[in-house]
């Protein structure tokens, strides 16, 4: 079925899915494990708005975990677009 619509191969769209799934993970991490309250002796002080399953909660973020976020976004955006790149038709060219 997959075949018809041109994912003969799965990996370009599980590609973006599991990255997409450890980004929910590594939300739903930091929403239960991180300070609500800044706590810059422990290297929390970058605020954060997570909104797990409808609640928002302002949490306060370390630098590794403001670097990990921005790094599995970047990875679900580049991994979507190889997927596009990969399952799209190329166009073709005019004859001049």
């Amino acid at each position: 079925m997959l075949e018809k619509h041109g994912f003969e191969k799965l990996e370009r769209v599980f590609a973006p899915l599991t990255a997409l799934l450890v980004f929910a993970l590594n939300e739903m991490r930091l929403f239960q494990d991180r300070p609500r309250a800044p706590a810059p002796d422990e290297g929390f002080t970058h605020a954060a708005v997570a909104r797990v399953f409808n609640a928002n909660e302002q949490i306060f973020l370390s630098g590794g975990d403001v670097a990990l976020r921005w790094f599995l976004f970047a990875a679900i955006v580049a991994l979507g677009i190889w997927t596009l790149a990969e399952t799209l038709p190329p166009r073709k060219r005019a004859q001049n």
